[in-house]
């Protein structure tokens, strides 16, 4: 199917680029209904995130203020504040220290990422 020439503001920078980007490129007319649903939810997503993180960040400051543990309304338990402690290997150290040692132990990962091009 062809496309006709592709507006790609920003995705190829040359001619070898276009071609290679039309050639790996297949209209999705048929579903944009869901394009445009996932741009709002993905929209919508991020304000609920920063919502998420203000009210966390507001209640773990008064309890922390309070020197308090727990938080309770009306007698009733309803959030705790605890300090959690994780272990993790510093690969960005480890790299530069001992990258052998680095290379020996990392493994590739593969995942499939979906990213909205703004329009």
């Amino acid at each position: 199917m062809t496309l006709g020439k592709l507006d790609t503001p920003d995705v190829a920078e040359n001619a070898e680029e276009t071609a290679a980007l039309e050639a790996a490129t297949t209209d999705i007319y048929a579903i944009s209904d869901w394009v445009a649903r996932y741009r709002k939810l993905k929209q919508m997503e991020a304000e609920i995130a920063a919502r998420v993180k203000e009210a966390n960040e507001m209640i773990k400051g008064y309890l922390h203020d309070r020197n308090a543990e727990f938080g309770a309304i009306d007698g009733q338990l309803v959030v705790r504040r605890r300090e959690v402690v994780s272990n993790r290997i510093d690969t960005k150290a480890l790299k530069e220290k001992e990258p052998e040692i680095a290379e020996r132990f990392t493994k590739p990962s593969t995942s499939v990422r979906l990213e909205l091009i703004d329009s």
